[in-house]
């Protein structure tokens, strides 16, 4: 199952960035030194593919599916001044 392989590889990139604050290219690196393959099958990863991973809202965990759905505004702190 390969989605199980990308979320391995997801996950160590993830920690290697937030936790080890390891750059972009020292990623690259480490995923190539591991054989990690790209979706495309490559074993050399490039920095932007990475920066890509970590910008993908499916993979930071804020995507969304559905219809919106809209809340009620607030109320104002303060009155609207007269101009």
């Amino acid at each position: 199952m390969w989605w199980k392989d990308e979320a391995h590889i997801v996950r160590l990139v993830f920690a290697w960035i937030g936790l080890d604050r390891l750059s972009l290219r020292e990623v690259c690196r480490r995923l190539h030194q591991m054989g990690c393959r790209t979706r495309r099958g490559s074993t050399y990863w490039y920095a932007s593919t990475v920066r890509g991973m970590l910008n993908n809202p499916a993979y930071v965990g804020r995507a969304a599916s559905g219809e919106p759905t809209f809340l009620a505004p607030r109320p104002r702190l303060r009155p609207i001044r007269d101009t």
